[in-house]
């Protein structure tokens, strides 16, 4: 179960690499086909779930499962993970250990802009709190957002996006406290919709749209 990710990729090819050649199995990935958008839709892939990057329809307890090993998964999403293991009880994936070395996630920037920004205005790009547009103008560092190919994205409001889920804006209004972020709707939360120059709705993150619309992450 090949994940969107390069490091996923990589593990599988040298996976595949290693069972067909010393081992002598035939190994078939899905790169190229069906690739987990990310590892909670590569827990329901294991699981035998046919739309497993649909969150609105995972497919689920439809059949055998097409995928059996899932390498660079990551294990960080428990919640996900014990509905799995509680509700599709005679598909659920197994935890097989790590694969040897920790990782983490978050935004990158590049060392010549962060460079650029410290020797210039002494704003260390790297440190969240600088990206605060009511204090700094973190834009001057980077392209305009009217730049971006708005047809690469998707629309804030689409049906079954994450920012249509309701358990994933109630999350996000836990760990940000950005209230001003969401819309509640019959005691439904869903992510507020911010209306570009053209008319399109664009997805962002909640807490960051001031500085998303002075053009801070262009």
């Amino acid at each position: 179960m090949v994940g969107s990710w390069a490091a996923s990729y990589a593990a599988h090819i040298l996976a595949a690499t290693l069972v067909e050649e010393i081992l002598g199995y035939n190994t078939t990935t899905t790169i190229g086909a069906d690739v987990a958008s990310g590892s909670v839709a590569g827990y329901y892939g294991i699981a035998g779930c046919r739309t497993f990057n649909d969150i609105a329809d995972r497919g689920c307890m439809k059949g055998v499962t097409y995928y059996h090993v899932g390498l660079e998964t990551w294990m960080g999403y428990p919640t996900d993970w014990d509905y799995i293991q509680n509700t599709y009880t005679s598909m659920v994936p197994k935890n097989l250990g790590s694969m040897g070395y920790a990782g983490v996630s978050g935004h990158w920037i590049p060392n010549e802009v962060q460079s650029h920004a410290y020797s210039t205005q002494g704003k260390a790009l790297e440190f969240y709190r600088s990206w605060n547009a009511s204090w700094n103008q973190p834009s001057n560092f980077f392209s305009s957002v009217l730049s971006i190919d708005r047809s690469k994205m998707a629309l804030c409001n689409a049906s079954g996006g994450v920012l249509a889920n309701d358990a994933i804006m109630r999350r996000h209004v836990r760990w940000t406290g950005d209230i001003d972020g969401v819309v509640i709707n019959n005691d439904t939360d869903t992510q507020l919709c911010q209306q570009t120059p053209t008319g399109t709705n664009w997805k962002y993150r909640g807490n960051l749209r001031e500085a998303f619309s002075k053009g801070a992450f262009g």
